[in-house]
């Protein structure tokens, strides 16, 4: 248990540089109104990845031991490594680019290599930023909703549904895959009406509105008549996630400068997963003594207060410049 949970930590140390990683290099080679779906897409690979790691997972377990199967995940993530080591670089180094597709990347992201004295204190020219302790505290708020149906999803249907543990790995994969085609499909919306010249504060907030109303779905999955009835309710909450979770990522963007991109994703990433941690602790102290109900209730009920701090502490979504 103790080199399991050591282990574990250090898998999401590692695992924690991804997201800022990808936001910042999406950042950098696209232009406003291509992120949104960029980072759906760059998003719904995890969400692609806990759909294919079960089966794979399980099949690895049965024909070569358990040890195999955690020997072969971690080669893949070394193998992920290694391509990316040989591939990416950043616009203005990148060999593949021809001077005038440089010209033209560079342009359209409207971001400039920082010098670095100025990328040695990201953190610093930040902190006091109003919108990112708006965003880390969106975050923190929103987040937990996803990480609840993650976690307690599988034990809700089968200890309150009836579910058998077969009829678990035969459904439980579908709210996986509706929060991908949300990532997918709210990152292109709002591109497309920043492409139709609505403002990045209109496009982005009101998609994200959308998906914060459908994430309210949670509340009707306890009281639903039915098994199917209650997956499909999960299935709109997390397909409203989805929506949600591309634009919050594309507003990191659209406020922080190449500069601090990283930095900032890291601080909002770090807030949603302090929320997660506590909304689950809350989870199963709530579930112990009542029922699954109230924590369906606070699922489907936070996305409007996320969507509160959005508006009211965010503010206008606009690029800033760190001095």
């Amino acid at each position: 248990m103790l080199s399991l949970g050591v282990l574990r930590f250090l898998l999401g140390l590692g695992e924690s540089a991804n997201w800022p990683a990808g936001s910042k290099a999406i950042a950098e080679w696209l232009p406003q109104e291509r992120r949104g779906f960029a980072m759906g897409f760059f998003d719904a690979g995890s969400a692609v990845g806990a759909i294919l790691a079960p089966p794979m997972v399980a099949a690895l377990a049965i024909l070569w031991g358990w040890r195999m199967a955690f020997v072969v995940t971690g080669l893949i993530g070394l193998l992920w490594l290694a391509a990316w080591l040989v591939i990416y670089r950043a616009p203005a180094e990148h060999p593949w680019l021809s001077e005038e597709e440089r010209r033209i990347v560079v342009t359209g992201a409207a971001t400039a290599p920082a010098s670095p004295a100025r990328r040695r204190w990201a953190l610093g020219r930040i902190i006091g930023w109003r919108q990112l302790w708006g965003l880390m505290a969106t975050r923190m708020i929103a987040t937990p909703v996803w990480w609840f149906y993650v976690f307690w999803l599988p034990d809700y249907l089968g200890s309150y549904r009836g579910f058998s543990l077969k009829e678990i790995g035969m459904f439980g994969w579908i709210p996986f895959f509706t929060v991908d085609l949300g990532k997918l499909s709210g990152g292109a919306c709002s591109d497309f009406l920043l492409r139709c010249g609505f403002s990045p504060t209109l496009a982005r907030k009101g998609v994200m509105t959308l998906g914060a109303l459908a994430m309210t779905s949670g509340t009707q999955v306890a009281g639903a008549a039915s098994a199917a009835g209650a997956l499909a309710w999960v299935c709109l909450a997390t397909f409203g996630f989805g929506i949600w979770s591309a634009n919050i990522l594309a507003l990191h963007a659209d406020i922080f400068p190449s500069e601090t991109m990283a930095t900032a994703v890291g601080l909002t990433g770090m807030a949603a997963s302090l929320g997660g941690a506590l909304f689950s602790f809350a989870t199963g102290a709530v579930v112990d003594r009542y029922s699954y109900a109230p924590a369906f209730w606070a699922a489907g009920l936070a996305p409007l207060a996320a969507c509160a701090a959005l508006f009211f502490w965010v503010g206008r979504v606009g690029r800033r410049h760190a001095t």
